[in-house]
């Protein structure tokens, strides 16, 4: 279950707090999320194949994915596999940007999650 909360600063931007058992899961949450949005993942994904994050990654994106940060134990790799299912010639004003966060502690990559992620212009329109 999601939890949303309103940014006290940013009064456009929501937040939706959320916890789920299986990496699977995180695209059928998401299904009441706006069409684009910013995501970010805490995870430990040492135990979890290159196959099972791209799957993920796949559905994150046709989900409309914007802004990706990820932190955590082996979170370069959950990164890299992210932008392995990119389309290749992202169209001007739609590029997904990308974050990883394996040498800062939760609460600097939640800082900078709050404070210095903008989804690129077209994501703004819908």
């Amino acid at each position: 279950m999601l939890k949303v909360r309103q940014d006290k600063h940013n009064h456009d931007r929501l937040y939706s707090v959320g916890a789920v058992p299986r990496l699977e899961d995180i695209p059928l949450v998401l299904e009441s999320i706006s069409t684009n949005y910013c995501l970010f993942l805490a995870i430990d994904a040492t135990l979890i194949s290159d196959e099972s994050l791209r799957k993920t990654a796949k559905s994150l994106l046709e989900r409309g994915l914007a802004y990706f940060c990820v932190w955590g134990q082996d979170c370069e790799r959950v990164h890299d596999q992210l932008d392995l299912e990119r389309i290749p010639d992202e169209p001007k004003g739609h590029i997904v940007m990308t974050t990883w966060h394996s040498k800062e502690s939760l609460s600097d990559a939640l800082w900078f999650f709050a404070n210095c992620v903008e989804p690129d212009e077209g994501f703004k329109d819908h």
